[in-house]
């Protein structure tokens, strides 16, 4: 990479910006982008590496070699220094983004935050911090918003449903339901005993239903929501 940008200095745009594509190309620097962007954790990662073009500006080509340099070197020592979230947040956080946040974009914010959270927490190390001064920077730059972490954390479960913790009311009212629905299962089990021993109870498109024989049964008793695939038998609830 550091061949390239020398080789391509003359090339370089009247706007200071870049290589001009034609020496790109011909450079075939395209290949060294796809190269690294292979090895990206996350598609956004991948797309901004795609994207990487030559520095024209000398002083921040330096840095960003430093920097290179750098990670090289750390990446041969041992242990992590670095952590990433899942997926690309981007998309979900532009402000075009035509729908909110659902709980799985919550879930992905929250990997991102506690991804930052534990890279901080990486460059504790005194020594590690003073030999790799400039990585350190970059991870202690990383904003700090245990407030939001942790209240995301105690708001969602893996999946993004809304946990329990969320508040007192929601586990008061969850638990309601989950007494409810025993409720309902135990009265329709009862209900479905007098129609035999193969009668039991499932969900049916959210419904509780008894699973009777079909065989017999009258259709004044309760309301058949389907047909077992053999046809011998009735998802059915009750009218009452």
């Amino acid at each position: 990479v550091r061949d390239i940008q020398v080789r391509a200095r003359d090339g370089t745009r009247a706007d200071g910006s870049g290589v001009d594509d034609h020496s790109l190309r011909l450079l075939e620097y395209d290949r060294v982008t796809a190269a690294v962007a292979a090895r990206a954790a996350g598609s956004g990662a991948r797309s901004r590496l795609l994207a990487w073009r030559p520095c024209a500006d000398a002083a921040e080509r330096a840095r960003e070699n430093a920097l290179l340099d750098a990670a090289i070197r750390r990446q041969g020592e041992p242990g992590p220094w670095c952590r990433v979230g899942a997926d690309d947040l981007a998309p979900r956080l532009a402000p075009d983004a035509r729908e909110a946040l659902d709980g799985v974009g919550l879930v992905e914010v929250l990997g991102w935050i506690e991804a930052a959270r534990e890279t901080r927490e990486l460059w504790s190390d005194a020594g590690v911090r003073a030999r790799f001064a400039g990585l350190a920077g970059l991870a202690d730059a990383l904003p700090e918003v245990e407030l939001l972490r942790r209240r995301l954390a105690s708001s969602l479960e893996p999946d993004g449903r809304v946990a329990d913790s969320a508040s007192p009311d929601l586990a008061r009212l969850r638990r309601g339901l989950e007494r409810g629905e025993r409720g309902v299962q135990q009265r329709l089990e009862r209900w479905a005993h007098g129609f035999g021993e193969s009668a039991y109870v499932t969900r049916h498109d959210e419904r509780f239903v008894a699973l009777v024989p079909a065989a017999g049964f009258p259709r004044r008793r309760g309301i058949v929501h389907d047909v077992s695939g053999s046809g011998h038998s009735l998802f059915v609830e009750p009218l009452e």
